[in-house]
C-alpha cells in the first residue's frame, strides 16, 4: 500500500481499486460552519487572550471571504484578504 502511495507502481486501475481517497471541497464551506473553535473561556482575561482574539478574527474573515481557503492558499492571498477585510472594518 504504501508503494502504490508513494508512486512505486504505476497501475492506475488496480490504484484505483485498492486505494478510495476521499477530501473534503468546498461545498462543505457552503454549511457556514465554524472552521475554527474558539475555547470557552471562564475568565474575561482568557477571553481577551490573542489566542480567543485571533480564532475570531479568522473565523470573520472566512464568513466575509468564503472562497478563502486557509490551508491551500498562498500565504500573500490569505494576508492580502485578511487586510481588505480590516480596513473594511475601519
Amino acid at each position: 500500500m504504501l508503494k502504490f502511495i508513494c508512486g512505486g507502481f504505476d497501475v492506475p486501475s488496480m490504484l484505483g481499486q485498492l486505494l478510495r481517497i476521499f477530501a473534503p471541497d468546498m461545498s462543505i464551506r457552503l454549511w457556514r460552519c465554524i472552521l475554527f473553535v474558539e475555547p470557552a473561556a471562564r475568565t474575561v482575561a482568557r477571553a481577551r487572550s490573542p489566542i480567543p482574539r485571533i480564532l475570531f478574527a479568522i473565523n470573520a474573515v472566512l464568513e466575509a471571504k468564503p472562497d478563502l481557503d486557509v490551508f491551500a492558499d498562498e500565504w500573500m492571498k490569505i494576508t492580502r484578504q485578511c487586510l481588505e477585510f480590516c480596513e473594511k472594518l475601519f
